[in-house]
């Protein structure tokens, strides 16, 4: 039986989140705020800083990244992200669900029998 083989290029976490967006069904925009968030949980535990990910400091940087004037109008897409499963909330705030944490690798690899 042949096995067909796809390759993904990995260029950063939104191409990431794309591959298992059939799981999650994010928006474009969810998918962007989720990818700034996970920009800066791979940063901090990068330079070993334990942080909430989630903080307000950490939401106005994204608020301002995306462009957004209130930082506040990211809790409506983290509510929405949550409630599709892709971060759960914890203690002091929320959790993005380990599988969509790229581990470092620069592309994936289907094998389909």
């Amino acid at each position: 039986m042949n096995q067909k083989v796809i390759k993904f290029k990995i260029g950063n976490p939104e191409h990431y989140l794309r591959l298992f967006n059939g799981i999650y069904n994010l928006t474009l925009s969810e998918r962007k705020v989720l990818a700034e968030f996970i920009l800066i949980h791979l940063t901090l535990k990068k330079m070993g800083i334990q942080k909430n990910t989630f903080a307000t400091d950490m939401k106005k940087r994204v608020a301002r990244r995306l462009g957004k004037k209130n930082f506040n109008s990211l809790n409506t897409y983290l509510k929405a992200i949550s409630d599709k499963g892709a971060i759960k909330r914890v203690d002091g705030g929320y959790e993005i669900t380990p599988n969509l944490i790229p581990a470092g690798e620069d592309e994936i690899v289907f094998k389909i029998k």
